[in-house]
């Protein structure tokens, strides 16, 4: 997990048309996963852009999120490309239903939020409550909203410290570690 994003770098030319300030998700938007209601509740009274990165397997909701003229729906890409669409990005959102399924998943996506320095707005899901130094919590649409909104107010020192938190996660830190215990007699 190494999307450490050099402000600097391209910006896919999408994106640039997108409103800020932009909401960002990366990832499978499934109806399994993300809380569609909430994400269209966020959406309607958010000011810029919502953003979801990635397959979409939302079937009948899709049509329902795209009549808001402020939700981009980008569709798969290359995992290489993430840090050009994520330049972009204002506040990285996890919208995720809580259920015994979302439960069950390992955060990686908050190892690669983190990693990129965006602030983090979420649900109260697994992985994410554990960091409510790094990541802002929010149950409804009215409470997502007002802490994406504080979000944007954060100082850039914010960035660093997620950054930190992340680098122990990353792949290569793992593989180091893989390799202390193999070559640990």
């Amino acid at each position: 997990v190494a999307l450490v994003i050099d402000p600097s770098g391209p910006v896919p030319e999408a994106a640039k048309a997108w409103t800020k300030p932009v909401l960002g998700y990366t990832g499978t938007a499934h109806p399994d996963r993300m809380d569609v209601d909430l994400l269209y509740a966020i959406a309607k009274t958010w000011p810029g852009t919502v953003a979801l990165i990635g397959p979409n397997h939302l079937g009948a909701h899709r049509e329902r999120l795209g009549s808001l003229d402020n939700i981009v729906m980008t569709g798969p890409m290359p995992y290489r490309d993430l840090p050009d669409w994520m330049r972009k990005i204002d506040v990285m959102v996890v919208p995720h239903v809580v259920s015994k399924f979302t439960e069950s998943l390992n955060p990686l996506k908050l190892w690669e939020y983190l990693a990129a320095g965006k602030p983090v707005v979420s649900t109260p899901v697994a992985g994410f409550r554990d960091f409510p130094e790094h990541v802002r919590l929010a149950t409804g649409a009215e409470a997502f909203v007002a802490a994406c909104k504080e979000a944007l107010e954060e100082s850039t020192e914010q960035a660093e410290h997620r950054q930190a938190a992340a680098a122990p996660h990353s792949w290569g830190s793992r593989v180091d570690a893989i390799e202390r215990v193999l070559s640990d007699p």
